[in-house]
């Protein structure tokens, strides 16, 4: 195996995809910014993260005793399995498994958490139409009027991202996302793999079951020839006890044979979506594999696993929840916008134009909240 010094930030391409992604996210243009706002941006700190950018790497050996070349890692490892129904069997696990459906389903939800992530960071308008009707006496007391108005309003509402709170909390929901499809295809190839071993495991226990049965067959008809020279004053009472007593004892040993068959294919209709009744056609011969097994795999295979990547991305994306949390506590400036017009006939809605508009902006910051934020800032950064 050889030794590597390349920093964990590099870890693997999806690293390297979460670094052009965040390369790509363009700072906002502070010269545009009123005065308070670069006041503020003065006084207060942006950035915040629990990550070390400095890697530590392990104490490597001078030298690595091993024999043999260093092996390749191969990317489709049923290719070299001559067994076509295991193929069959894990695409089969991969369609209707329903863990690894809820799977897919998670990361169904983390996409459109992004989704929703993004959103905040794009105004939103809100179109509104409305009737009212009313009746009043307004003369004589006597006779009413009757009127019915009719309203239509646009309202345009807009957060300027000023720490980028909101790209962290999208890059966080893009992080997790990554996690999540990591967890999924390592969910993939953890039901293949088992799919895989527990085929085997269902063909292995068939022919112990068969093994089983001819050794108490054979025992069997020992006892047999035992007991007839028994009867003919051959044999003592005790050999017959003894060949008895083995033939017993086979019977439990295929006995309990059966129930592990039993358990094995029915853990297989499992992973395979099937009522696990124990009823299904097991092979009754292992296949045989050609190919050698490589004495050594190069250090790059630990990039391929799913698991490590959803780690990495789960400490990247709580690091940028840990971001936006501290920036909840910074002032944030939002525009908002309203266009009305009001009749009392349908038809004349908008015939003029707007009757009415406004814009505003607003610039709120939290003074006390019971210590709230920086619970929450302290909660992520545990």
């Amino acid at each position: 195996m050889a030794a590597k010094s390349e920093s964990v930030w590099h870890l693997d391409a999806y690293s390297r995809s979460i670094l052009v992604w965040r390369k790509k996210q363009k700072e906002p243009p502070i010269n545009k910014l009123p005065l308070i706002l670069i006041t503020l941006l003065s006084l207060s700190g942006c950035g915040t993260s629990a990550i070390t950018p400095k890697a530590q790497s392990p104490d490597y050996p001078d030298a690595w005793q091993r024999e043999g070349d260093t092996g390749e890692a191969k990317q489709d490892w049923l290719k070299d399995f001559p067994d076509t129904q295991v193929k069959t069997l894990i695409g089969e696990a991969l369609n209707q498994n329903f863990a690894l459906a809820s799977q897919a389903a998670a990361v169904d939800v983390a996409a459109q958490n992004k989704r929703i992530a993004r959103s905040a960071r794009l105004p939103r308008l809100d179109l509104s139409l409305r009737n009212s009707r009313d009746q009043s006496n307004p003369f004589d007391g006597v006779s009413f009027e009757t009127r019915s108005v009719f309203s239509i309003t646009a309202d345009l509402s807009f957060e300027i991202d000023l720490w980028r709170r909101l790209s962290d909390a999208e890059r966080a929901a893009h992080l997790n996302l990554l996690s999540i499809e990591a967890d999924y295809e390592d969910a993939r190839r953890v039901l293949a793999a088992n799919t895989a071993r527990q085929w085997y495991n269902s063909i292995e226990a068939k022919q112990l079951l068969g093994l089983f049965q001819e050794r108490l067959a054979n025992l069997s008809e020992s006892a047999d020839i035992i007991e007839n020279g028994y009867r003919q004053g051959i044999n003592e009472a005790l050999d017959v006890f003894l060949a008895q007593n083995s033939v017993e004892q086979e019977e439990a040993n295929v006995d309990s044979q059966q129930q592990l068959l039993l358990e094995n294919i029915a853990q297989l209709q499992r992973f395979l979506a099937r009522y696990p009744d124990g009823n299904m056609e097991v092979s009754k011969t292992l296949p045989v594999i050609d190919s050698t097994i490589p004495v050594g795999l190069p250090a790059e295979l630990i990039t391929r696993r799913a698991d490590v990547q959803s780690a990495w991305l789960s400490l990247l994306s709580a690091d940028a929840e840990l971001a936006v949390s501290h920036k909840a506590r910074f002032p944030s400036l939002a525009l908002s916008g309203r266009a009305s017009d009001t009749t009392e006939e349908f038809d004349d809605l908008l015939q003029d134009g707007v009757s009415a508009w406004s814009i505003v902006w607003n610039l709120s910051r939290p003074l006390f909240d019971g210590g709230r934020l920086a619970s929450l800032e302290e909660q992520a950064k545990a």
